[in-house]
């Protein structure tokens, strides 16, 4: 496939991501994003987009992108990961190229098991999977409580408190 840029998440793609990620929720039937969203989202430093996820362009077109987010709660090296190709695009070699550049940011980090979600409906991710020699161990489902208005409030314990996300410390 020719005029294919494959980089980096960068700020200026901000737009272009979440228009993408929109369009393929109303695709898969799931809830939509915001800019704002989004920005939170990349707040937390197990995500880190500049350095751990990568978009692909075809020409000024995102189709595209992959990302880890690294799992900092065990000792092993491990990540999750999502790959996430327009259709249009689909079975012309990118997400093989977007998979072997995310691999190459595994090897950089010394990451030993990458975990990729996929919805247990969608075939053609599953496909691509076992064709990149991951096996199915699970699936998953996405739970989300849009109304949080009424939750009763937390007593938070003396000598906890709370703090922003401080993505220096990131990989």
């Amino acid at each position: 496939m020719e005029n294919i840029l494959i980089r980096n998440y960068q700020d200026k793609d901000l737009s272009n991501y979440v228009k993408f990620f929109n369009y393929i929720a109303s695709r898969l039937d799931i809830s939509t994003t915001s800019e704002k969203e989004v920005k939170i989202h990349f707040q937390d430093p197990r995500r880190n987009p500049y350095k751990n996820m990568f978009v692909v362009y075809r020409e000024s077109k995102f189709i595209g992108y992959i990302y880890l987010y690294l799992d900092s709660i065990t000792e092993t090296k491990r990540v999750e990961s999502g790959i996430v190709i327009h259709p249009n695009y689909r079975r012309k070699g990118i997400g093989t190229k977007l998979l072997k550049t995310l691999l190459n940011r595994c090897n950089e980090l010394n990451i030993s098991i990458i975990d990729v979600f996929t919805k247990k409906d969608t075939e053609a991710a599953r496909e691509f999977a076992k064709k990149n020699k991951f096996k199915i161990e699970r699936y998953f489902y996405e739970m989300r409580n849009e109304n949080l208005k009424n939750i009763e409030k937390v007593k938070i314990p003396k000598g906890i408190t709370f703090d922003k996300f401080n993505s220096k410390n990131t990989h």
